[in-house]
């Protein structure tokens, strides 16, 4: 996969302009981080990411961009980093109508409050982003809020309700 990764940001500097070369760093991102958590050689590529949104001026693409900065700071612990960029794209989502967008961000700030341990706040996010997700129809954020509420569960030895989420999550 990251060979094909590779080829796609090859072919992009090559025949794309600024937006394309963008989008490629930015799926690549996501994907890097989503597998191995963030390694180091990563920050270049966020660098240039950055760089190129600004220039693109795309408030879609920017909302995307926070997303990642925001994943790549919260799998290093970096939660207060992780917040204000999850909290700029949800702004950025908002301000271009793409209301899809939103449940998954707001899930992501639930995400922070459980890792800090604060429980309340990550309750009350989620029922936040579970009600947005219901809102807009958007099924893989519904999945994400009902796994995160299994991870909740398991941490409260509450094992049959974790599993129902889980089943849950699954049939979404």
């Amino acid at each position: 996969f990251a060979a094909e990764m590779q080829a796609a940001g090859v072919a992009c500097r090559t025949f794309g302009g600024e937006w394309e070369v963008a989008a490629s760093l930015m799926f690549r991102i996501h994907a890097v981080v989503d597998v191995s958590g963030a390694p180091a050689d990563v920050d270049d590529d966020l660098a240039e990411l950055r760089l190129l949104s600004r220039r693109v001026g795309d408030r879609l693409v920017e909302a995307q961009v926070c997303s990642a900065f925001g994943e790549a700071a919260m799998v290093r612990g970096h939660y207060e980093e992780a917040r204000a960029e999850y909290q700029e794209a949800l702004r950025f989502a908002e301000e271009v109508g793409a209301f899809a967008e939103s449940p998954f961000l707001i899930a992501r700030l639930a995400e922070i409050a459980c890792r800090e341990g604060d429980r309340g706040t990550a309750l009350a996010v989620l029922d936040e982003a579970g009600a947005a997700a219901e809102r807009y129809g958007v099924v893989d954020s519904k999945a994400f809020v009902l796994m995160l509420r299994a991870g909740l569960a398991v941490q409260d030895e509450e094992f049959t309700r974790a599993r129902a989420l889980w089943e849950a999550a699954c049939e979404q």
